[in-house]
Parts: C-alpha cells; structure tokens; sequence
C-alpha cells in the first residue's frame, strides 16, 4: 500500500515483480505525470535545470532551526491540503532532525520538483498493464475534481483512470476529501482497505 509518491513507487515495483505482490493498494497516486512524445525532451529539461537551480540554492543556504511547536504549525500552514493537528503530529516525527537548540526540516527538498521520470501516456498503460494482482485505487474526490476542471496533477490522469475500467484487475473507488484523506478519515480509507484485503476472491 502506498500514497501519493509512495503509490507511483508501488505501481513501479508491482508493475516489474508481478510474482512477488499479492494485492496493491494505491491511495490517491498510481503513475508519475505523463507528457506527450513531442514535448518529452522540453519537460525533461525544464525538470532538470529546475533541479540544478534548486541545489544551487540549497548549497548557498543553512537550513533554518524551529521550535518543535512552530514546525509543526509551518507543516499544517505549507501543506497543499489542510491536514489536522494530530496528523500533523504523524507527519511532523519523519520530518525532523535536531539542529542546535531545535529542529530542522529533514526532508529533501527536491521532492518539491517531482515528478520524475517523465514517461508519455502509452508508457504508463503498459505499466499499469504489466500488474497482475489485484488492486484497488483510492481517489480523493477534490483530486479528481481538480482533474474534471483541466487542472494537472501529479498522482494520476483522467485519461488512465478511464482506461482502468477495461483493467479487471483494478477496483477504483471515489472517496469525500482531498489528496491527504488517509491523514484526516482513517476511517472512510479503512472502509474501502478491509474488505478489499478480507476478499479471497480477489486474491492470487
């Protein structure tokens, strides 16, 4: 199981060892961004000197130290999604390190730049084609509407999502929220997880 980031990296690895996944459980991501074939060496340059600018700075700069109380505030203020304090509190012990008399954000800055690779339409449909297992997708209902409205977004396209209706490996489910849902209703995910993992008939 994987979100975001973590269920490109799930489609990927399940995608290239079918033999050793059982079941898959993508929450609201399942393939990095697509780019047309005609565009692909202009986004990927454009990725790649996006980077270099990045790490030019990062180099130029110490990372600035918080109190623990206000990383955790900075965290919710510069979340894309409004997630609350006790997630917030989840999040906040993965994303820290000690730095003199208090802390300093641990994570990579360049996640900020993702995603990468770029790969086009066609080759994400033969990624996900190359699963054999299971799986059940998990979208956020405001995810998919930023989709309907012609906005790009990073987890998946609209386009795929169609195409996994003629999938019968794939269960896709539409749940109330936003990208971070697992974060603010456990619950309305648990509900779909369960019985997804309790079906041995969906089981190899």
């Amino acid at each position: 199981m994987g979100h975001s980031l973590g269920a490109q990296l799930l489609c990927f690895f399940t995608s290239l060892y079918p033999e050793v996944v059982v079941k898959a459980i993508f929450l609201d991501g399942l393939v990095p961004m697509t780019t047309s074939e005609d565009k692909y060496l202009k986004d990927l340059r454009e990725k790649f000197d996006d980077y270099r600018l990045l790490e030019t700075s990062l180099l130029q700069k110490t990372p600035p130290s918080y109190s623990y109380d206000d990383a955790v505030n900075r965290l919710i203020k510069n979340r894309p999604n409004m997630i609350l304090p006790e997630a917030a509190q989840v999040l906040i012990k993965r994303s820290l390190a000690v730095s003199g008399d208090g802390f300093r954000y641990s994570t990579d800055q360049r996640f900020k730049l993702l995603p990468l690779p770029l790969i086009s339409f066609s080759i994400a449909a033969d990624i996900v084609k190359s699963i054999k297992c299971p799986c059940l997708l998990i979208i956020a209902q405001e995810s998919l509407k930023r989709l309907q409205e012609g906005k790009r977004i990073i987890y998946y396209t609209e386009e795929l999502i169609d195409a996994l209706k003629k999938f019968p490996t794939f269960t896709v489910r539409v749940i109330p929220g936003h990208h971070d849902v697992h974060l603010n209703e456990p619950e309305s995910v648990a509900a779909q997880v369960i019985p997804f993992l309790n079906d041995t008939q969906s089981s190899l």
